[in-house]
């Protein structure tokens, strides 16, 4: 289920683990940012609210490069533009294990003084874990993480092996994953589409 807040429309009940899009179209190089929503379940309304984020990152941030928790209003550098919730085949607690994946990976590095950077290649651990032996994650894109996380709770989002840019083969878009959530069919599986680069061509 897909939730346009920059569009005017409300979120009633966003739960940890949902994904939050930031969109700024002025930002031309990467108007899209994704992140984890890690706080207490409540409603969205455009132009309000205050959302705990976990993610990694852009590379044009101001900020560090690094995963992180950040809060994200209407006025912070990301703003909570979209929300993705999987409400069609998960309940709560399933999608509550996301977040609890993402939360786990930034206390594994804090806890062992290495730190996760927005690269443009995804980087998994072959010999450090969380939880119950989910590799580190180490680096990778914001839809990395993303995408990680929800594999690690078992609710994969694309089916990368299908789904796939193929100039860009190991690239996740936002925008692509914008669309599974409007879909409501996980994970996705189709032949690839150039609209699902970008935002809003992904809406169809």
């Amino acid at each position: 289920m897909l939730h346009q807040i920059h569009r005017g429309e409300n979120c009633e009940n966003i739960r940890p683990g949902d994904v939050v899009f930031s969109y700024k179209p002025a930002v031309r190089a990467w108007p899209l940012h994704a992140g984890i929503y890690a706080g207490r379940e409540k409603p969205v309304r455009p132009g309000r609210g205050n959302l705990e984020v976990v993610g990694v990152p852009d590379p044009l941030s101001e900020r560090q490069n690094f995963l992180g928790c950040s809060n994200w209003t209407a006025t912070t550098e990301y703003v909570p533009s979209i929300i993705g919730r999987r409400v069609e085949d998960a309940d709560p607690i399933q999608v509550k294990e996301v977040k609890i994946v993402a939360t786990a990976m930034i206390r594994m590095h804090r806890a062992i003084g290495t730190s996760c950077e927005w690269k443009r290649t995804r980087i998994v651990s072959a010999t450090r874990y969380v939880l119950d032996g989910i590799g580190l994650f180490e680096q990778g894109t914001c839809t990395h993480f993303v995408e990680y996380c929800y594999e690690n709770a078992g609710l994969d989002l694309v089916d990368q092996d299908y789904t796939r840019d193929p100039d860009e083969p190991h690239r996740i878009y936002p925008a692509t994953q914008i669309h599974v959530f409007l879909r409501g069919s996980y994970p996705l599986r189709c032949q690839w589409d150039s609209r699902l680069r970008y935002y809003p061509d992904c809406l169809f």
